[in-house]
């Protein structure tokens, strides 16, 4: 028996490179984007606007402690603008003001969008799930992504998480929640239950959940602002310090956790978490967002640095998939422009129209690029891409240079420049468009 994730030398298996991962996390995130639950399961439409729902796996009904109410998260579309949407679902919630909803969200759109917070959209209420009123949040939806919650507990392959990985975390969060304090607000959610990880390629997490305990819990009025943002800061820390000791059996206490974090992670880390866990002493008033975030930035200074390097070259690996992207995009163009041309069977009446004038030399030409054959008895196809790539791109920048075309009964040859095709293919196209 073998471990996950090793082969029989006991080493790790290559990691794929970066274009195979990025293409195939955007086709596993474009297959959940538009996927749908069956007929009947599900209203067609909630609140008049969002439709082709999809409960998301391992998101049934159930009582979350950190909300106090039984929730669901579904996909949908909206009918407004077609975006795919996150409707976090509260059942059979109380009637609230409209009021406090405008409240929320115009609280929360002063510091959105955040690189690391799901931006709030909406808040609504509905009956079409099952006439019992429930408030939806409206989020962005961020395909094939993750709580923390899923992502390590209660087991995952690792046994420790590397600590490069939970300082990319810290990071990231202490971002979101500086941002959050200094609109003078308080995120109150920072649960591994509300933490998605986008992008495990590059540890990428984003809070989810805003605005959701604003309107759920906007009566508990006896905490302090101040207070309030402290508290998020211990919930980060008890984040920070859980995925540190997923694989400690301590007896439980808190010192206890902090002394394995001691022993396992370097001792910056366990400071950052002293920190973090660590409230005013017996009669000091809270600390204001200014001074919390003048401390965060002394702390993290250091993996700050590395994150940005490590994020630098993320950058620059896309910036490259981008440039081949954008000559496919290119490419595609022309393809498409032949294929409204070649083998039309008729325009304005006129059957003959892609086979004669200059319509037929982009015949010659498909011919030319896509259907050659070899010398070989029955002639065998070349499938040759390069050769396909080569000519695409010689008729997308027009060039002097010529091709040799022939009908395929090879009655008929002849030299022709790339860029008089070109011009034969604009004229063609632009004859469709314009209808004449």
């Amino acid at each position: 028996m073998h471990g996950r994730g090793t082969n029989r030398g006991g080493a790790p298996p290559p990691k794929a490179p970066m274009h195979v991962e990025l293409h195939r996390s955007l086709r596993q995130r474009a297959e959940v984007k538009f996927s749908m639950s069956p007929p009947g399961e599900l209203p067609v439409v909630v609140a008049e606007t969002y439709h082709s729902l999809l409960l998301l796996p391992k998101a049934s009904a159930r009582r979350e402690s950190c909300i106090g109410l039984r929730s669901s998260l579904y996909k949908a579309v909206s009918r407004v603008d077609g975006s795919v949407v996150a409707l976090r679902r509260l059942h059979g919630t109380p009637r609230l003001a409209h009021e406090l909803f405008q409240s929320a969200l115009s609280g929360w759109s002063m510091l959105l969008p955040h690189p690391n917070i799901v931006t709030l959209l909406t808040i609504t209420t509905s009956r079409d799930f099952d006439e019992l009123n429930d408030m939806v949040f409206v989020y962005d939806f961020h395909a094939g992504a993750t709580t923390l919650e899923a992502r390590y507990f209660p087991t995952s392959p690792e046994s420790v998480v590397e600590e490069s990985v939970l300082w990319s975390y810290i990071v990231q969060l202490s971002s979101a929640l500086c941002a959050v304090h200094a609109s003078n607000r308080a995120c109150r959610i920072v649960d591994a239950s509300k933490i998605l990880l986008t992008d495990e390629a590059t540890n990428r997490v984003r809070i989810n959940g805003a605005g959701l305990l604003d309107v759920v819990q906007y009566d508990t009025g006896k905490k302090s602002m101040p207070e309030l943002q402290y508290e998020d800061l211990v919930a980060l820390g008890n984040l920070i310090l859980r995925l540190a000791c997923k694989s400690h059996a301590g007896n439980g206490t808190l010192q206890d956790s902090l002394d394995f974090v001691g022993k396992c992670y370097s001792p910056h880390l366990k400071e950052v978490l002293v920190y973090l866990l660590s409230k005013p002493a017996m009669g000091q008033a809270w600390p204001t967002a200014l001074s919390l975030q003048a401390n965060m930035s002394g702390l993290l200074a250091k993996p700050s640095i590395a994150r940005i390097h490590t994020l630098q070259q993320r950058v620059d690996n896309l910036e490259e998939e981008l440039e081949k992207q954008l000559d496919n995009g290119r490419l595609l163009r022309l393809l498409v422009k032949l294929g409204f041309v070649n083998e039309r069977p008729e325009h304005l009446g006129d059957t003959t129209w892609s086979e004669t004038g200059d319509r037929y030399l982009l015949k010659l030409f498909r011919d030319y690029v896509f259907h050659q054959v070899d010398d070989s008895e029955g002639g065998k196809p070349v499938l040759d891409l390069a050769h396909v790539i080569e000519a695409l791109n010689k008729l997308d920048v027009g060039s002097a240079e010529q091709a040799v075309l022939a009908s395929r009964d090879e009655s008929s040859i002849m030299c022709v420049s790339y860029k008089e095709l070109a011009a034969c293919l604009n004229e063609a196209y632009g004859q469709l468009r314009d209808g004449i």
